[in-house]
């Protein structure tokens, strides 16, 4: 039981290590974007404006927030929210590997989105969003997706390194060739030996002359 609870707890800090890293990552790239795109005034998408703040809003039930309180409440849910939706990634990252992952995480997060913002965040559907609006969402979520990847499988890698038994979806068979391997050379080696000591053991024949 204790192995297993520090199992999840090590599954709950690479989920919101991840998470972190990847909100991070998107700020960056809304920032680079902003750069390249000087003749765009405001936000960049709905993620980029007082939305998410909008959404947290009417789920907790305060429609008269000041503009600093709703401020203050964009930075705690996009900071928040970032880091804890890495932990969906993990379970995801563990069962079908880096690529695989990446694209059912984006996709799930396009998706969300989707319909998150026009139920919550009274934001018009999707198919009546923007162009440039729809390309920087696709892209920033890849942007968190694609990090959320990242830090995972380098996470993954150093618990591997550190416990045997701690594998990455499509490492199978790697790990395999590498036990086969070793039981090859266990088992020549061991046929090896054997088959001198047998040479050793065995009675000399003298020749007659």
């Amino acid at each position: 039981m204790a192995g297993m609870g520090w199992r999840y707890g090590t599954l709950l800090r690479d989920g919101l290590l991840a998470g972190l890293a990847a909100t991070t990552a998107m700020n960056l790239g809304y920032w680079a974007e902003r750069r390249i795109r000087r003749n765009v005034e405001g936000p960049l998408d709905y993620d980029d404006s007082n939305v998410p703040a909008l959404v947290a809003a009417k789920i907790l039930r305060q429609s008269d927030l000041s503009d600093d309180a709703s401020f203050r409440l964009g930075l705690a849910v996009h900071w928040g929210y970032g880091s804890l939706f890495g932990l969906t990634a993990v379970p995801l990252h563990r069962k079908f590997g880096a690529v695989p992952a990446t694209a059912i995480y984006w996709g799930g997060m396009m998706a969300f989105a989707c319909v998150m913002f026009p139920v919550l965040g009274d934001t018009p559907p999707p198919w009546r969003w923007r162009s440039d609006v729809i390309v920087t969402s696709a892209f920033q979520h890849l942007v968190y997706a694609g990090t959320t990847a990242v830090v995972l499988r380098a996470l993954t890698r150093r618990q591997r390194d550190a416990d045997p038994d701690v594998t990455l979806a499509g490492d199978e068979d790697h790990v395999a060739s590498g036990t086969s391997g070793a039981d090859g050379v266990s088992g020549s080696a061991g046929a090896g030996a054997g088959g001198v000591s047998g040479s050793a053991g065995a009675p000399r024949v003298e020749g007659t002359v």
